[in-house]
C-alpha cells in the first residue's frame, strides 16, 4: 500500500474532526501557506495519494473522507450536497483554514462547487 506523503516524502498526518454532527477523518500533508481541500464521493483520502504531491508545493492539501466513506462517521442521512458541502466548509476551520480551494473529482466535484456556491467569500 502506499502511504500519502507530501512532494518531500514527508507522511501525511491523519486526524478526525467533527464537524457537522459528523467525525470526518481526514488526511493533511503539505506546509504552504495556502490550503486545498480534495474531495471525492465513494472514494476515500487513499484515492489522492497521487495527486497530494503535486499540490504540496503550493498548497496544504487536506483530503477528507466524506461523511460514510471509508473512517469517517456513517450516518444514516445526510447525504445531500448542501449537507457535505457544510461538512467541508466546518473542517477547513477546524483544521485552522478559513480560505481553502475546493478541488472535486467525479461526485466529489459536486461536493466542491457546492461549497464554493454556499461560500463564496471562503474559496479562493
Amino acid at each position: 500500500m502506499d502511504i500519502i506523503q507530501d512532494h518531500h516524502d514527508v507522511p501525511a498526518t491523519h486526524g478526525r474532526a467533527l464537524v457537522n454532527g459528523v467525525r470526518l477523518h481526514n488526511v493533511v500533508a503539505g506546509q504552504a501557506s495556502r490550503c486545498s481541500c480534495c474531495t471525492a464521493y465513494r472514494k476515500t483520502s487513499y484515492h489522492w495519494r497521487r495527486v497530494i504531491p503535486f499540490l504540496t508545493p503550493y498548497y496544504i492539501a487536506i483530503a477528507p473522507n466524506l461523511r460514510g466513506l471509508g473512517d469517517s462517521e456513517h450516518p444514516k442521512d445526510g447525504f445531500d450536497m448542501k449537507n457535505m458541502a457544510e461538512d467541508i466548509a466546518q473542517l477547513a476551520p477546524h483544521l485552522g483554514y478559513d480560505t481553502f480551494n475546493p478541488v472535486g473529482e467525479g461526485w466529489g466535484a459536486s461536493t466542491a462547487y457546492q461549497v464554493a456556491s454556499q461560500y463564496p467569500d471562503r474559496v479562493k
